[in-house]
């Protein structure tokens, strides 16, 4: 979804204006131009733009029947978001409508979103199974991802590895493959009292399956009435060394309480063990808001440095009443909202109730309670991204590439520059030897600025051999040349972008400095492949990148020192 608040003056003259046809041929106005997010806000002049990301929700089989095998199967999660939005848009009479609060007018708009959308729309364009996955897509927009993980899965036993080994594997499989790698992010599930079992099960679900959190469940693993033990605290220490977000299912007060002191226990073990991890500790309590309004423990609880509440379980206007009365009462003070987390728990809820939760947040009543724009971004979505290990920890190109080799497009009679990059992206889904694992976003200088930059995770087979190779798309030259290709060997990625003389720069764009303007994606795609072998064609440089995003550090390079004249007759 992109939605668009405006301010008092148009926001349509901050955008190059571009028509649409949004689902069922009507034409709007699409602000797609510097945009990444799918709710682009504009409140007084400045732009903000909001993620939409479902942090609790199961994939598999439970043992209580409740079944969700696939996220794009019919009445999957896909599903369930399209639902979603229909309800929403029942709530605020349309994908486009107005108020006005505490004297600042609101006006949203609700359209799809480069550029994931701009993928799929060409992988329709060229394959009739695309087509009809497209279809599946429609309306699913609003949410840019959605978090999933093991329920009590009748698989979790079916390996000696550890509990939940099974199920893990089955969460990777599906989620760190095209398509739903573009839309779902993966977390792993252990059981704490296996020890040493649970502790090497997050080791393997993260390095070796792709899975980027963890789900703790003591109400269904029986381990209530002593979840703040060692093992727990081992466990906490293990997901903070892969920086990993760790969501506890709780129900009632004393559950909450109970995750509380075992957050304060395992950040005083980091503390005396490793204190570089205590940022890493991020502890989600589940089912915050259910049945604990103006209970001032709950509210300190979600409240404290390393936790955060999430919101699932509950419906208006019980919501509501949390929600603003932790605005006002929250430890955290103007920080409460750092501390909440958007998450639907489907498949035990429904459409009803993550309705609830998005148009309150979307609508007159928050604002006029003195909600702001930030909040909702925090909420809906924001803080979630941010702590994700993607964001938080060094991504790093994982196998060694000794030709990083680039392609570039820009806008020609084969299209847009961007177009042109996402059919070269459909025929890395087409290849049967290699899938795409993962896509986020990437940022400019903070996480308030972005563009249509991304992250793409990739996994090859090649030589008998799995690889996983990181790699970016990305503009040059401000809007007139979007390039894709892997970071170099050397190099790591930046959330925010890169500057001029930035060593880190110059290697992970090593192989973006040189031109290779496409405009067939088949060639193009052959190119990239070359990037495993050893030679390298002549090539032409080009350069500048792209205007310095921040000033040089330490001063000029050395090479650029003025010379001093020579006097008259030294020669």
């Amino acid at each position: 979804m992109l939605l668009s608040l405006r301010g008092p003056e148009s926001a349509e003259s901050c955008f190059e204006k571009k028509t649409f046809k949004f689902f069922g041929g009507k034409k709007i106005i699409d602000c797609r131009i510097k945009v990444n997010s799918m709710i682009i806000v504009k409140v007084n002049n400045q732009i903000h733009r909001i993620f939409v990301v479902d942090g609790h929700s199961h994939v598999g089989f439970d043992v209580d029947s409740v079944n969700n095998p696939n996220p794009m199967a019919p009445f999957g999660t896909i599903d369930f978001y399209k639902k979603t939005y229909l309800e929403v848009i029942k709530v605020t009479g349309g994908a486009q409508w107005k108020f006005n609060s505490r004297g600042v007018n609101y006006e949203f708009q609700i359209v799809p979103n480069p550029p994931v959308y701009e993928i799929f729309k060409q992988a329709a364009s060229m394959a009739e199974q695309y087509k009809q996955m497209m279809e599946k897509l429609e309306n699913s927009w609003m949410f840019d991802y959605g978090v999933c993980f093991p329920f009590q899965d009748k698989y979790r036993a079916d390996k000696p590895e550890a509990l939940y080994r099974a199920s893990n594997e089955r969460i990777s499989q599906v989620v760190t493959k095209f398509p739903v790698s573009l839309k779902m992010i993966g977390y792993c599930r252990v059981h704490p009292d296996e020890g040493q079992k649970a502790l090497d099960e997050i080791a393997h679900s993260v390095t070796v399956k792709g899975l980027r959190g963890l789900k703790l469940h003591p109400r269904s693993e029986q381990w209530l009435d002593h979840i703040n033990s060692q093992n727990a605290v081992n466990v906490l220490a293990q997901a903070a060394k892969y920086s990993l977000p760790v969501i506890f299912d709780t129900r009632g007060k004393e559950s909450i309480y109970h995750v509380h002191d075992l957050t304060k226990a395992a950040k005083s073990y980091l503390e005396r063990s490793a204190p570089a991890l205590v940022p890493h500790l991020k502890v989600i309590i589940g089912h915050c808001a259910a049945g604990n309004f103006d209970d001032a423990r709950t509210y300190q609880a979600i409240s404290d440095t390393n936790n955060y509440g999430e919101l699932s379980m509950v419906r208006s206007p019980e919501f509501d009443q949390f929600i603003v009365d932790f605005m006002k009462k929250s430890p955290a003070g103007k920080n409460w909202s750092q501390h909440i987390i958007f998450g639907s728990d489907f498949p035990y809820f429904f459409e009803r109730h993550a309705k609830d939760i998005i148009s309150f947040l979307l609508t007159k009543p928050f604002f006029d309670a003195g909600g702001t724009i930030e909040d909702v971004k925090n909420i809906l979505g924001g803080n979630l991204l941010r702590m994700l290990p993607d964001y938080t920890l060094p991504q790093k190109q994982p196998t060694p590439i000794p030709n990083p080799v680039a392609v570039h497009a820009k806008d020609s009679s084969a299209g847009k520059a961007i177009e042109v990059i996402s059919r070269v992206i459909v025929k890395i889904i087409e290849d049967q030897s290699v899938d795409i694992t993962k896509i986020m976003p990437m940022f400019r200088d903070n996480f308030n600025s972005s563009r249509n930059e991304y992250l793409m995770g990739t996994r090859f087979k090649t030589d008998g051999q799995q690889k996983d190779v990181l790699m970016m798309c990305m503009n040059l030259i401000g809007d007139d040349i979007y390039a894709l290709g892997p970071i170099g060997s050397d190099g790591t990625w930046n959330k925010f972008g890169y500057s001029y003389f930035d060593q880190e720069g110059i290697a992970a764009l090593k192989g973006f400095t040189t031109v290779n303007m496409i405009d067939k994606p088949d060639e193009a795609w052959k190119l990239i492949k070359t990037m495993f072998t050893e030679t390298k064609q002549e090539q032409k440089k080009l350069a500048p990148i792209r205007p310095p995003t921040k000033p040089m550090k330490g001063g000029p390079p050395m090479a650029a020192k003025p010379v001093k004249p020579m006097k008259p007759g030294s020669a």
